[in-house]
C-alpha cells in the first residue's frame, strides 16, 4: 500500500509563517539580564558622599580642581533631578568672596 503525499495547502503555508513570525518577534524582545533592584535612597544618597569624599576630589580649597569637581557634579546632579536653577545668571552657582591670605595682628 502506497501513500500519496498530500501538498501543503497555501493556508497551512500561511499559519506556519505566521506563527514563526510571531514567535521571533516575541523572543526579539527577551533578554538574559537579570533586572537589577532599585536603589534605595539612602544607597542613592551613601553613593554622592562617597564621590563627593573620593580621593578622586582631594583638594577642597578655593579654585582648586577638586572643589570644580565637586560643584559640576552637584550641578549635574540638581539638573538630573530637576531642580530649577536659582543661581547666578540662570545656573545652580552662586558667587561669592572668600577672603585669603588674611593675616592676624
Amino acid at each position: 500500500m502506497r501513500t500519496r503525499k498530500r501538498p501543503i495547502s497555501l493556508h497551512s503555508r500561511l499559519a506556519a509563517m505566521a506563527a514563526g513570525l510571531v514567535i521571533v518577534v516575541a523572543l526579539h524582545g527577551w533578554t538574559f539580564e537579570i533586572p537589577s533592584l532599585p536603589q534605595s535612597a539612602a544607597d542613592i544618597l551613601a553613593g554622592h558622599a562617597r564621590y563627593l569624599a573620593s580621593e578622586q576630589l582631594t583638594g577642597r580649597g578655593v579654585d582648586t580642581p577638586g572643589i570644580k569637581l565637586a560643584r559640576d557634579y552637584i550641578a549635574r546632579e540638581f539638573a538630573k533631578y530637576g531642580l530649577r536653577p536659582g543661581g547666578d545668571n540662570g545656573t545652580y552657582l552662586q558667587g561669592f568672596n572668600v577672603p585669603i591670605g588674611v593675616t592676624v595682628k
